[in-house]
């Protein structure tokens, strides 16, 4: 029994919950077995509220990116809306650095601006213009080279520069000045969102130099945020014209000024009572932004020590000048014409041709420079030299041609420096004695002695050259005749 007992016990019950083993009892073989375990309710609960949470929050996350985005695009959308229309005109910040809400405001705080300055410009009486329209610029309206070119110049359009003037300004006013023909220094320079033209030419019938003034503007009130200041400095002696900054948009708000310079004669050839030589020439110099540049035939009437042409996105036209040392200066305009000196001559520009005849007098102790420079336009100089001696001429552009030619030219040029830096072909032609030449140039073809003249006393002489090209390469050669 005892063993029969304990092997039903064993078979009615094989498995034997371990606390009961190890308590060394055991359960009764009638009892019913221990219910399965189960979790605690709470825990999946707790575990699909916190995944439920996290994705709500989620959701507002992006509800909230997607309000804010769509905020900031149509913030933008208004705001270049209000610029395109001018609805923002009262909120532009102008340069004296005030939050401007009304065009009056803008207004007395120019005036208050102008005001601080050292003059007050008297003003003729204002000429009311209704209807008629007047032209402040004097415009190069030319799409051919000047007639005063030589011929070795290829025909390269001239673009038609832009009408800067009010088509039909209301209201026009003038002033003058006068300058001591002393002065060692005269200039005109213009601040401000003025713009316009100036052109110099020479008045036989004067002993001074007179500058006149003129301001076109369509409202009576604009008048009052211009001033034209006379300026004297130690050695120099000029005009400042100022004119207030414009509010975005309003473009007609914008006065344009015309300026006329005349100059009396004086050449270094003159002398003073006692007889002995003194120069007649002075310094002449514009800083003028957005302002054409006119320039009359001063070759052969006005000697200039330092000429300084300066502006910006506005064309430079010279017919002829004579400076010892000129610098021609603007930016996405063209320069063009006639140019004489005996020591430097600088013209600079960009994205716009330089067409000219540049005449240079050799240099006796330092070679006389000529240094033209543009930049994705074409240069075409014609140089003549006019006296022998030394010369130094570098031209530099981009992207375009460079044709440099010497149609006119002394027989005896001991040194001769050429220098290009381009990425285009180049032409440059001889047509004088050359005993040197050197450059730095790209694709180049090169020709000359066909009209060089004759020179009995140095049969064969020629132009001996020497060119190094981009690629490393150079190239030595002679031209002779």
């Amino acid at each position: 029994m005892i063993t029969n007992t304990s092997i039903s016990k064993a078979t009615s019950s094989p498995r034997t919950d371990n606390a009961e083993l190890e308590a060394g009892t055991s359960r009764p073989a009638d009892s019913e077995p221990p219910p399965a375990y189960v979790p605690p309710a709470t825990e999946p609960l707790l575990r699909r509220d916190f995944y439920s949470d996290n994705a709500n929050q989620d959701a507002t996350r992006r509800s909230l990116t997607r309000f804010l985005l769509a905020l900031l695009i149509a913030l933008g959308i208004l705001s270049l809306v209000g610029t395109i229309t001018g609805v923002s005109v009262g909120l532009t910040r102008p340069r004296h650095g005030h939050w401007v809400v009304k065009e009056e405001e803008w207004f007395r705080e120019e005036q208050r601006r102008l005001s601080e300055t050292t003059c007050s410009t008297k003003w003729d009486a204002p000429l009311d213009l209704p209807g008629e329209r007047r032209r402040p610029h004097q415009h190069i309206q030319a799409t051919n080279l000047p007639n005063n070119f030589p011929p070795a110049l290829p025909a390269l359009p001239l673009p038609i520069f832009p009408d800067l003037s009010i088509a039909r300004p209301a209201y026009h006013s003038s002033t003058s000045f006068i300058i001591p023909r002393n002065t060692p220094q005269v200039f005109v320079h213009s601040r401000g969102a003025s713009s316009g033209n100036i052109t110099v030419v020479t008045d036989p019938s004067i002993q001074d130099v007179v500058i006149e003034v003129e301001v076109f503007y369509d409202s009576p009130d604009l008048l009052s945020i211009v001033r034209v200041c006379p300026v004297q400095e130690e050695d120099r002696e000029g005009l400042m014209i100022y004119s207030s900054v414009l509010p975005r948009g309003n473009v007609k708000k914008l006065p344009v000024f015309a300026v006329l310079a005349r100059l009396p004669l004086g050449k270094l050839e003159e002398y003073n009572e006692e007889g002995l030589a003194h120069s007649g020439t002075f310094d002449f110099e514009t800083d003028m932004p957005f302002f054409t540049h006119t320039i009359g035939p001063l070759l052969n009437d006005v000697t200039f020590r330092s000429l300084s042409l300066s502006t910006i996105e506005a064309p430079i036209h010279v017919e002829s000048i004579y400076a010892e040392r000129a610098s021609i200066v603007t930016s996405n305009a063209p320069i063009t014409g006639t140019f004489k000196s005996s020591k430097s001559l600088r013209l600079a520009t960009q994205k716009a041709p330089i067409i000219i005849n540049a005449i240079l007098e050799g240099g006796a102790s330092s070679p006389t420079a000529l240094d033209v420079q543009t930049h994705q336009a074409p240069l075409a100089i014609a140089t003549t030299l006019e006296s022998p001696g030394s010369f130094s001429i570098t031209s530099r552009t981009y992207n375009a041609p460079i044709q440099l030619t010497f149609p006119q030219s002394s027989s005896n040029v001991p040194d001769f420096h050429p220098s290009f830096v381009e990425a285009a072909p180049s032409n440059l032609r001889f047509d004088f004695t050359l005993h040197k030449s050197s450059s730095d140039v790209g694709p180049a073809s090169f020709s000359g002695g066909s009209n060089a003249p004759d020179d009995d006393s140095n049969p064969g002489i020629g132009a001996h050259f020497s060119f190094n090209l981009k690629d490393g390469s150079k190239v030595d050669g002679m031209m002779a005749w």
